[in-house]
């Protein structure tokens, strides 16, 4: 965003959040983030971000989370600046315990009070306007930006050989029912059978873990790290792999994705929410049907059995970063919407 506009980052004081602003060498506000049951030290964050806002003679405030309690106040401190913001899941995911203990009625106040609104692809812009009642001139699609961090973090190690055995499987992120890890526990066998040497890596936390273990037929073919990731240990897990695996029941978007696009690294995904269309438009992996194991493994295997459509897709997803992926795709999408909440701000100026 630094390339087309003036931009100052107001974020939580936490090492990782530190670490990216001297990578980026972008102007940052950082504070401490307070839980949501911390009313006092919420209420005195938003306060702040108010203040800043207002003496610093900006133009937008852009929320790029739409699952804080607190910031439903945040519009009515700004006194004329317009408030945009990110709406990254119109409705809550299946099992998504973290996103549920924000209550809808919330969020939908919050994103109601926005100048503009954006989501991350067509569909999720139609749901918006339908299930939310939003005005679709309200509405904008914007590019889900590449997670360039992980990459970034790789390039300062020596590389790491990607032999052709054993083949790296990673299932990366939350574990909650919507994300389909049973369905890749599944078909873990079938691709172990047709291609031999293979290893599956699970990182990440959310859900019980035990009735996926026990679904497990052969653990010795696992690499189960089911906790939070440090970044460092991620960039080592994405450098790894030869495929990321997506066996979404159900999404909107995902950052994981964005993860893979970034480190180039070939994905096979489900055809689910905006994550089909995304891989459709880069070429960046395979695709199969949710709820499938067996067609499943069939896109693994097909993915380990050809080191050319690996090296194909990953260069697609280095082109994608030039392209519809880019900084100026990224921007293009913000840049509407921050005009639409400019031109709202306006009216209701002279009004």
């Amino acid at each position: 965003m630094k390339r087309y506009c003036d931009v100052v980052l107001f974020g939580p004081d936490i090492p990782a959040m530190r670490d990216a602003v001297d990578d980026l060498r972008v102007t940052a506000v950082l504070a401490p983030w307070p839980r949501h049951r911390h009313m006092g030290r919420s209420l005195s964050l938003i306060r702040a971000i108010a203040r800043y806002a207002r003496s610093g003679g900006f133009n937008v405030v852009h929320v790029l989370s739409e699952g804080q309690v607190w910031m439903n106040l945040l519009p009515s401190l700004l006194r004329g600046v317009p408030m945009v913001a990110t709406l990254h899941d119109v409705v809550p995911h299946p099992g998504d315990a973290a996103t549920r203990r924000v209550p809808r009625f919330l969020v939908r106040g919050f994103v109601g009070q926005a100048a503009a609104i954006i989501v991350h692809g067509q569909s999720l812009r139609d749901m918006a306007i339908e299930r939310l009642g939003l005005r679709a001139d309200r509405v904008f699609i914007g590019v889900h930006p590449p997670i360039r961090r992980y990459q970034d973090l790789t390039d300062r190690r020596d590389p790491v050989p990607k032999a052709d055995r054993p083949f790296h499987i990673l299932f990366f992120g939350r574990i909650y029912p919507y994300k389909g890890l049973s369905h890749l526990i599944a078909a873990e066998p079938l691709v172990a059978r047709a291609i031999g040497d293979v290893v599956t890596t699970i990182a990440g936390f959310g859900d019980e873990f035990g009735p996926y273990a026990a679904s497990i037929t052969a653990p010795e073919r696992f690499d189960v790290r089911n906790r939070v990731i440090p970044d460092d240990e991620a960039a080592a897990l994405f450098a790894r792999a030869h495929v990321l695996v997506l066996p979404y029941v159900e999404a909107s978007q995902s950052g994981v994705l964005a993860v893979a696009a970034a480190c180039g690294l070939p994905v096979v995904a489900t055809d689910v929410g905006e994550i089909g269309a995304l891989v459709r438009a880069t070429g960046i992996g395979l695709l199969a049907p949710p709820a499938n194991p067996q067609a499943l493994a069939d896109a693994l295997i097909t993915m380990a059995s050809d080191a050319d459509l690996r090296a194909r897709c990953a260069a697609n997803a280095q082109a994608a970063l030039a392209g519809p992926l880019g900084d100026d795709a990224v921007w293009s999408g913000a840049e509407a919407a921050y005009r639409a909440a400019l031109r709202v701000s306006r009216r209701g100026a002279r009004r």
